[in-house]
C-alpha cells in the first residue's frame, strides 16, 4: 500500500494518496515506512506542518532510519526551521554514510544524492548531436490522444494542465513516467542488456521501433486514464525526447511551457524534490541544467518547425483567454466555457517572490547573461 500511495502521488493523485495512506496508516500503524509515506505526500500537499507530525511517528519507531531524518530535514525547511533542518540532515548523514557531516541541509541531500550536473550537460548534447533532424521515413501511431506539456518543473504545468483537464474530452493523468520506461524498456530489450550507460541508451534509442514503442506507451498510460478521447502527461522531462516523440506519436500535440529564467530558476531551488531533481540543491547546477535545456529547446524548434506550442506563463496570466484558445486550438479541441473559466484563475498566482531574493540570485543571473540568455523583468 506504500509503494500505491508514492505512485498515486506520482500520478498528481495527491488526494487518493493521502486515502491510501490514512487507510494503511490505521491498520498497520506500527509500519514506519507507511508513515514516512504519508509526511512525503503531506509536503507535496503543501502541508509541512502534518509532514512533521508523520515523519515524527515514523521515527519513532524507525529513530534511525535515515531516509526519514532527511524527509523531517524537508519539512523543518519549508516551515522555516533552517537550524532544526541542518541539524536533523546531519543526524541523517550519520545513519546513511560515515563520512558526511553536512553544514548545510541543501549541500547535505546533494552530496547523498551523489550528482554530477556535468553527466546530464552532457547526455543533453548526445540528444541533440543523435536526433539532429526529423527523418521522415519513420512510422509510428497514427494516436492523437496524448498532449504533452514539457518544461522544467516550477513551469506551472499543473495549472495548464487543469485547464485542459477542464475539457470534457480530455483526462488530466499527471507525470507518467510510462514514456520513458517504455523507451528504457524497448532499448535495453533490443541491446539484450540492461547495463548500458548513458550514451549507449541515447544512440540505441534512434534505431528502435517507434510504432511499437508508441503502442506500448500507449499501454502503459491507459492503465491510468482508461478509455478517454484525449489525456494529458505532463510529466516536464519529456523534453529529453521530443524528437523521439515525434517519430512516435506523430499526432501527438506538443506543449512547451516556458517562464521568466529567474522565476523558474528559483522555483526550482526552493522546491522540495524527491531524488528526481538532485541539480534542484545548488544554484550553479540549476544554473548550468537551464543552459542546456534552453540549448536543447532551440535544437527541437529548429528541427521540428511548427510541431511544437510554445506557451510562456507571464503571457498565460496576463490573458488568460486569449492564450487558451490559443492552446485549445493547437491541440485540436473545441473552445469550451470550463477551461476559459479555469484559465481565468491563473490571474491569483504571482511571479514576485524570486525578486526578494535577487541579491542571492547574481551569480545566477550573471550565468545565465553569460550564456546569452535574456533575464530582462
Amino acid at each position: 500500500m506504500e509503494e500505491e500511495a508514492l505512485r498515486l502521488a506520482r500520478h498528481g493523485s495527491l488526494k487518493a494518496a493521502a486515502d491510501v495512506c490514512r487507510a494503511l496508516t490505521a491498520r498497520h500503524p506500527q509500519f514506519g515506512p507507511g508513515w514516512r509515506a504519508a509526511s512525503s505526500i503531506a509536503l507535496q500537499m503543501g502541508d509541512p506542518g502534518g509532514a512533521l507530525g508523520f515523519i515524527e511517528h515514523a521515527l519513532g519507531l524507525l529513530p534511525s532510519d535515515g531516509r526519514s531524518l532527511l524527509l523531517k530535514a524537508h519539512a523543518l525547511l519549508a516551515t522555516q526551521r533552517r537550524k532544526e533542518a541542518i541539524e536533523t540532515a546531519q543526524r541523517a548523514y550519520g545513519h546513511i554514510k560515515d563520512d558526511a557531516v553536512a553544514l548545510d541541509s541543501f549541500t547535505a541531500l546533494r552530496r547523498h544524492l551523489k550528482y554530477d550536473i556535468s553527466q546530464d550537460v552532457e547526455s543533453i548534447e548526445w540528444v541533440i548531436h543523435t536526433f539532429r533532424s526529423d527523418p521522415a521515413t519513420v512510422t509510428g501511431s497514427p494516436s492523437r490522444k496524448p498532449i504533452f506539456i514539457v518544461g522544467l518543473p516550477g513551469s506551472g504545468a499543473s495549472r495548464v494542465e487543469r485547464i485542459l483537464g477542464s475539457h470534457s474530452t480530455v483526462f488530466p493523468a499527471g507525470e507518467l513516467t510510462d514514456f520513458s520506461q517504455a523507451l528504457l524498456a524497448a532499448v535495453t530489450a533490443a541491446a539484450g542488456s540492461k547495463n548500458l550507460g548513458r550514451r549507449d541508451l541515447i544512440t540505441g534509442s534512434a534505431r528502435i521501433d517507434c510504432a511499437a514503442l508508441a503502442a506500448e506507451y500507449l499501454r502503459r498510460a491507459h492503465l491510468v486514464t482508461g478509455a478517454t478521447e484525449r489525456f494529458v502527461d505532463r510529466m516536464p522531462l519529456n523534453f529529453l525526447y521530443c524528437g523521439l516523440i515525434k517519430r512516435a506519436l506523430p499526432n501527438a500535440r506538443m506543449v512547451h511551457l516556458t517562464r521568466h529564467p529567474l522565476v523558474l530558476c528559483y522555483s526550482i531551488y526552493k522546491s522540495l524534490f524527491r531524488d528526481d531533481y538532485a541539480l534542484s540543491y545548488d544554484l550553479g547546477d540549476i544554473g548550468r541544467y537551464y543552459v542546456a535545456y534552453r540549448r536543447l529547446m532551440s535544437h527541437w524548434h529548429a528541427s521540428l518547425p511548427g510541431w511544437i506550442h510554445n506557451l510562456q506563463f507571464e503571457r498565460l496570466m496576463a490573458d488568460p483567454g486569449g492564450e487558451t484558445r490559443r492552446l485549445l486550438e493547437f491541440c485540436g479541441l473545441e473552445p469550451q466555457d470550463a477551461c476559459l473559466a479555469s484559465a481565468a484563475q491563473v490571474r491569483q498566482s504571482s511571479d514576485d517572490a524570486w525578486r526578494h531574493s535577487a541579491q542571492q540570485l547574481g551569480k545566477l543571473r550573471d550565468q545565465l547573461i553569460a550564456a546569452g540568455i535574456d533575464v530582462a523583468s
